[in-house]
């Protein structure tokens, strides 16, 4: 079809009615006569839109049956508006306004209070290292606050998911070591990893390694990393310096109190009642096991008997489990009755001991049918081990109902500015210069030895691969691939880090945090971005007195909850094979503190199976043909050895 322009506007809308007058005579959709046209010119017909439904793929198939003859194929050319072709496709500044406009319409109807707690929930991570390079390192916190708020707008654009910006870490903790870097030798770091990581981005080497990588190994390297991140934010939850004893004092802004109080509050709020169906109603889960419910006297969670409770279809061992213990509870309240009715001076004292027991055994009962939360169909109760799975699901199924970290935040301002009102005159309005820097040759090599190398691999496992999978699991309807997101990596640092922005990539700890935290669309980072950007224009690096007075024990609470998210994708992996690799290899990358190693560990295992399974499959054959021949040669032995043929011959009778 002639591309429309907008200067032939109304000829093109006369060539759409001259299409539709002539599918109209030739019994056909304007669609199918439109292809027709191209298959009668002799061009390719290619996929147009729509034909991802059944009935629009069936309507352009059937275009192939519609003839054109060459009086038709003049007349549709005919009706073609001189100019109509030539040139580009009309208005594409309008398009892209269009486009933008579409852009900043869904960002307004997704932005919602759990997108707003959503893109805070990767704070823990983001402001201990923001704080403790510019404290340290002298990174430029305006800088790198408004270079970070463009990378979380554009990113939540372009993928559409709360693809988080976090801080490179391993060059962060070579940075704040011992044996520090300075800045120039921090941005050489990070533009060294960012250049390989899209190189092997453009040369499709992700690609490749993803399919290489096998699952188990990537979840093992998720629980590892996960672990790690719960143990730092338990850390600095608990001690004083964030690393090791001495504990935190009891109260105040940096206390042991607020610290509990805030892995409390996101329990709570954050992992909801799981719920399941029956009937089309939802209802609540926490219900008795049967198993249970016999241990406790017979009745379920719901009311009902044991027996009226147990599946139609239980074995007869079940039923013998369950008769067990109640027939025991009558034997004791039979001997209680004897021993009251004896006037023995134990009965008084055993009645509440098996209350209490009984109690006691409710109690355990229930909270174990909490935490599966799932119910079995006929509504026996529930069933162990159900549940929604890990990484976000069930908050994504039923929504956070509180947004926790958004409390959190606020209510870390709010104590940071009870208990430090000097922070308030220390701020000042306006953007802190940006200045370009350009590394030496020593700062490169520095750089690129001590931090960089190093980087690599994490980035690559965990900031590409890893986050991609982890992005297709929560979010599968939308489209993310490794490459697209190395290319994301490698774009934001060899922009930023020239003009001293802090070296920033995905992870997938990031992105766990803040889909369980209520993030489930692009609109969190956009709003974190525009946050971010808006406190780097307004304040300036006089925002880091406010900053590095903010509570840490709020942010190593939200932290031990991202590690254990990140963690809780383990979950997933089936098979005994499959959980030994992912095992193995959370082993090593928690033992080695690198995930280079650990992977390399569970690739190693993993590959180590497959070479053994296609060796016994190989040697199979030919131990069975072996064996079978060996079968008929001790056959062929045994039937020689006793034919007539090969019996000695017999003595005669008159022998000596």
């Amino acid at each position: 079809m002639p591309r429309f322009r907008e200067e032939a506007l109304a000829k093109n809308m006369e060539l759409v009615e001259r299409v539709r007058q002539l599918a109209a005579a030739k019994g056909c959709t304007p669609g199918q006569l439109a292809l027709a046209w191209v298959l009668a010119r002799g061009g390719d017909v290619v996929p147009i839109p729509g034909t991802k439904k059944v009935d629009r793929l069936e309507e352009n198939l059937a275009a192939v049956g519609v003839k054109l003859s060459e009086d038709d194929v003049r007349a549709l050319e005919a009706a073609v508006p001189e100019g109509a072709v030539a040139g580009g496709l009309a208005g594409a500044p309008r398009r892209v306004a269009a486009a933008a406009l579409a852009a900043v319409v869904a960002f307004r109807r997704d932005l919602t209070f759990s997108e707003v707690s959503g893109s805070l929930g990767d704070l823990g991570t983001f402001l201990p290292l923001l704080v403790g390079l510019v404290k340290n390192n002298g990174l430029s916190l305006s800088t790198t606050l408004i270079f970070s708020g463009m990378y979380n707008v554009i990113t939540g654009f372009a993928f559409g998911v709360p693809m988080p910006v976090q801080p490179m870490k391993t060059i962060a903790a070579v940075a704040l070591s011992q044996a520090p870097l300075t800045i120039p030798q921090i941005m050489a770091a990070g533009i060294f990893v960012s250049a390989c990581v899209m190189a092997m981005g453009a040369l499709r080497a992700f690609w490749l390694a993803s399919r290489l990588i096998p699952m188990p190994v990537i979840r093992g390297m998720q629980l590892g990393l996960g672990l790690e991140l719960a143990r730092k934010g338990w850390q600095q939850a608990w001690f004083a310096d964030g690393k090791a004893a001495p504990a935190r004092q009891w109260w105040g802004p940096e206390g042991l109190f607020l610290a509990l109080c805030a892995l409390a509050f996101i329990l709570l709020t954050v992992y909801p009642r799981e719920v399941c169906c029956r009937g089309g109603d939802e209802q609540a889960a926490p219900q008795l096991l049967p198993q249970q419910a016999a241990r406790c006297g017979g009745t379920t969670g719901n009311g009902a008997g044991a027996a009226e409770e147990a599946a139609p279809g239980s074995g007869p061992a079940d039923g013998a489990e369950a008769g067990k213990e109640p027939a025991a509870t009558a034997d004791d309240g039979a001997s209680n009755g004897a021993s009251s009715a004896s006037g023995g001076s134990d009965g008084g004292v055993r009645r509440p001991l098996l209350r209490l027991k009984h109690s006691l055994e409710r109690l355990g009962s229930r909270a174990e049918a909490g935490l599966t939360g799932e119910e079995k169909p006929d509504g026996g109760g529930a069933t162990a081990g159900g549940g929604g799975g890990g990484c976000g699901a069930a908050a994504a199924r039923h929504g956070v109902r509180l947004p926790a970290a958004l409390v959190l935040v606020v209510l870390g301002m709010i104590l940071t500015l009870a208990y430090y009102p000097e922070v308030v005159s220390a701020l000042s309005f306006g953007p802190s210069s940006i200045v370009a820097l350009v590394p030496s040759a020593e700062d490169w090599c520095i750089g690129l030895l001590r931090a960089g190398l190093p980087q690599l691999a994490l980035t690559s496992f965990n900031s590409v691969i890893s986050v991609t999978q982890l992005a297709r699991e929560l979010f599968p309807e939308k489209r993310t691939s490794p490459d697209g997101v190395a290319f994301s990596v490698g774009a934001m640092n060899l922009v930023g880090c020239w003009f001293g922005a802090m070296p920033c990539c995905h992870g997938a700890g990031g992105l766990a945090a803040q889909a369980r935290f209520g993030a489930r669309s692009g609109a969190a980072p956009i709003f974190l971005g525009l946050i971010k950007l808006a406190l780097g224009l307004l304040f300036g690096s006089s925002l880091f007195a406010l900053l590095r007075r903010f509570p840490a024990p709020l942010l190593g609470a939200m932290l031990v909850y991202a590690g254990i998210e990140l963690a809780a994708c383990a979950r997933r992996q089936r098979g005994e094979r499959g959980v030994a690799v992912l095992l193995l290899t959370a082993t090593v990358t928690l033992a080695m503190s690198n995930v280079a190693v650990g992977v390399a560990a569970g690739l190693i295992a993993a590959y180590l199976l497959l070479a053994w399974d296609s060796l016994v499959q190989l040697a199979a054959p030919c131990c069975r043909r072996a064996f079978a021949a060996c079968r008929r040669r001790r056959g062929a032995h045994g039937a020689g050895a006793s034919s007539p043929a090969a019996q000695p011959p017999a003595l005669p009778a008159n022998a000596a």
